[in-house]
């Protein structure tokens, strides 16, 4: 009597595997993930992450600008025109070379570009960096997980199963009791 306990219990597991199956399937969570996973294996979203994520600082127009803005800043002649601020002093080309990379560097579209490259988490500020957090995220939730440990071929073969009701099965059982009854008695 265990064993047919056990058999039924495992039969409603898998009925309910099959419920479960088909509600994720159909869920926006899956709907999602699915969606993030095309974006995220993309060539082009790998690309554009290899670079945000490999680019140094330095290597960028940015860190260019900021370290030459940073050597001339300590020169002789540009120390003694920020020292003093004289006028003709502004003919000279290290200080007219300068005052054009401070106002370069001042730009708040420079400032915006500089603080992005000098982030070294940069790529998790972009939309892509956040789709991707969103995707990693995903993977972990427990209908995804549910829903990639089982395949369609394995729920397809479950349903297709008939379930064969005890009325049906003990009629068959009285029959085949008759059929054996019947070969005795003729032997």
């Amino acid at each position: 009597m265990q064993k047919t306990k056990v058999f039924e219990q495992w039969l409603l597991d898998q009925q309910a595997m099959i419920v479960r199956y088909r509600e994720v399937e159909k869920g926006a969570v899956l709907a999602e993930y699915k969606e993030l996973q095309v974006v995220v294996s993309s060539a082009e979203f790998q690309a554009k992450k290899k670079v945000l994520t490999t680019t140094k600082y330095a290597d960028t127009p940015e860190g260019k600008t900021m370290a030459q803005y940073k050597s001339l800043k300590s020169k002789g002649s540009v120390l003694l025109y920020r020292m003093f601020h004289k006028e003709s002093w502004k003919a000279k080309a290290d200080v007219a070379a300068y005052l054009e990379l401070l106002a370069q560097v001042q730009t708040p579209e420079f400032q915006k570009e500089h603080a992005f490259w000098k982030n070294e988490k940069r790529w998790w500020t972009t939309p892509e960096g956040v789709q991707e957090k969103r995707f990693e995220a995903l993977k972990k939730h427990k209908d995804v997980l549910f829903f990639e440990q089982h395949t369609e071929a394995e729920v397809a073969e479950l349903e297709s199963y008939k379930l064969v009701w005890k009325e049906e099965l003990l009629k068959t059982q009285v029959w085949l009791l008759l059929l054996e009854l019947t070969v005795l008695l003729q032997e």
